[in-house]
């Protein structure tokens, strides 16, 4: 079949042999590229937001930001408490406990580490906010509204590392959130013994020792909830396939990105001609 001259199909296949090189040295690059990527697993773990314990009172608390995890954020113009909590799944208090915890840093910055002299090269120590900065791009949370349901991902290049960082994470969390329950709910019973001692009147004071009653059987609720903030729905586990990279799907979109670009250049040189032939004769 003979192809017709002065078109797109007949410059192509005068330049089929540059389009094929340059077509070939991009896709084993890409390859080289690839095999050289680190493979990345994911432990997730989807968690159902429990409702905060309290110790003081609804009528006690308006105006004050509500719950424990509404106080710790401060009124953020009528933020949730389940906004809250996620939010504080990546602040920076858990990210420091995580960290510290488990010891990440080394393999947060593994070039600045060395395994044989279990020293930091040139002893320079990345700092505790570069630190956050690293471990947050690795962790994932999100939220969905409709469901109540949160998503923890953790992504590492060792599968037993992601799924103790998941672990890790659940624990502070709902540890740090516990504790400052416990703390008000502490500091809510002091202030009331406090009132009683000074309270002159007995209507008052019974008043004062049934609120006590009930502050100090709401703190004992608080000290027996292991899973204050967050109830396990699916826990996380170690990972057996990567996440990440996709190499034959990345390498499929880089040859076809590549071919159509290839093309595009062709279709432009050659328009480029067909503009330019009239004004030659003329």
């Amino acid at each position: 079949m003979r192809i017709p001259e002065n078109t797109l199909l007949a410059l192509l296949w005068r330049w089929k042999r540059r389009i094929l090189v340059v077509w070939f040295a991009v896709v084993i690059l890409t390859v080289v590229r690839l095999l050289l990527m680190q493979n990345i697993f994911t432990s997730d773990c989807l968690l159902a937001l429990l409702p905060p314990e309290r110790v003081t009172s609804p009528s006690q608390m308006a105006g004050t930001g509500g719950s424990v995890i509404g106080q710790l954020f401060g009124n953020l113009g009528g933020t949730s408490d389940a906004y809250s909590s996620v939010a504080y799944i990546k602040s920076r208090p858990i990210l420091d406990a995580v960290i510290g915890n488990l010891d990440l840093k080394p393999q947060l910055f593994p070039k600045k580490w060395s395994k044989s002299k279990s020293t930091w090269k040139n002893d320079k120590t990345p700092t505790d906010w570069s630190a956050r900065l690293a471990l947050g791009r690795r962790v994932d949370v999100n939220f969905d509204e409709y469901t109540g349901i949160v998503t923890l991902a953790v992504h590492w290049p060792d599968p037993t590392v992601a799924h103790a960082v998941a672990l890790e994470f659940l624990a502070v969390a709902n540890s740090m959130l516990r504790n400052q329950a416990i703390d008000e709910g502490q500091r809510r019973v002091a202030e009331l013994y406090k009132e009683s001692d000074a309270a002159a009147q007995a209507e008052v004071s019974a008043l004062l020792a049934d609120e006590i009653t009930s502050a100090i059987s709401r703190l004992a609720s608080i000290r027996a909830r292991t899973d204050y903030a967050f109830r396990v729905v699916n826990p996380p586990i170690v990972p057996e396939a990567k996440s990440w990279p996709p190499r034959t799907l990345i390498l499929l979109a880089i040859g076809a990105i590549t071919g159509l670009v290839e093309i595009g250049i062709v279709a432009g040189i050659h328009l480029r001609q067909r503009a330019e032939a009239p004004t030659s004769r003329s």
